[in-house]
C-alpha cells in the first residue's frame, strides 16, 4: 500500500462528491470502472443497485438528479466527508474505502416537492466503496452509500437567495483541487 494511492483514492471521493453537486454528471459517471459488475449500492433502503457503469449514469445521475428543481438546475446538496480509512490490496489493484460524512440534503421533485420552499434533512453517514484501478487510474468499482442518521433541517427556498445555491460555489471550478504528496 503506497500513500500516492491512498491520496489519489481520497481525491477520486473528493472529485466524485464535487461532480455531483456541481451537476456534472457526465464526469462523475467517468469516476466509475468499466467492469461489467460495477455497482451503486442504497445501504440502508430497500432499493435494487445500479449494476454496470451506464446504468448508474442513466437511472442514478440523469433520472434521478436532473430536474429536482425547478428553479434550480443541479442537485443539491453538501457534505464533508471525515478521517477517511483506505486500505490498498497488496496487489495494488483493488481498494477498500469508508468515508463517514456529514451533510444535508434538499428534497425536491424525486420526493413529491414540486416547489419551493423545499426541506431539508440534516444527516450523517457511512459510505464505503470498493475500487479498482484500471489503466493506471483508480476508479469506483462498489459503490455503497447510507444514512446513519436523519433529522429535519431547513426550508430551503431558491426564490429568496438563501445560501449554498446562489453562491454557486460547486460551479466556480470546473474540478476539485487535488491533494499533493509532500515532499
Amino acid at each position: 500500500m503506497s500513500l500516492k494511492d491512498i491520496i489519489e483514492i481520497e481525491n477520486l471521493q473528493g472529485r466524485y462528491m464535487h461532480l455531483l453537486i456541481s451537476g456534472n454528471f457526465e464526469q462523475a459517471s467517468e469516476l466509475f470502472s468499466d467492469e461489467p459488475d460495477t455497482s451503486f449500492h442504497f445501504a440502508n433502503r430497500n432499493r435494487e443497485p445500479f449494476i454496470g457503469k451506464e446504468n448508474i449514469h442513466q437511472k442514478m445521475f440523469m433520472e434521478r438528479m436532473c430536474g429536482s428543481f425547478t428553479e434550480y438546475d443541479r442537485f443539491h446538496a453538501g457534505g464533508q466527508v471525515v478521517a477517511p480509512y483506505i486500505d490498498v490490496d497488496d496487489d495494488g489493484v483493488h481498494a477498500f474505502g469508508m468515508f463517514p460524512a456529514l451533510g444535508y440534503f434538499v428534497k425536491g421533485k424525486l420526493f413529491g416537492f414540486d416547489a419551493p420552499p423545499y426541506p431539508t434533512t440534516i444527516n450523517t453517514g457511512m459510505w464505503y466503496h470498493e475500487f479498482i484501478k484500471e489503466n493506471g487510474k483508480w476508479k469506483i468499482h462498489h459503490f455503497h452509500t447510507g444514512n446513519v442518521t436523519d433529522c429535519e433541517g431547513w426550508q430551503w427556498d431558491p426564490r429568496k437567495g438563501d445560501g449554498y445555491a446562489e453562491l454557486g460555489m460547486a460551479r466556480r471550478l470546473p474540478y476539485p483541487p487535488e491533494a499533493k504528496e509532500r515532499g
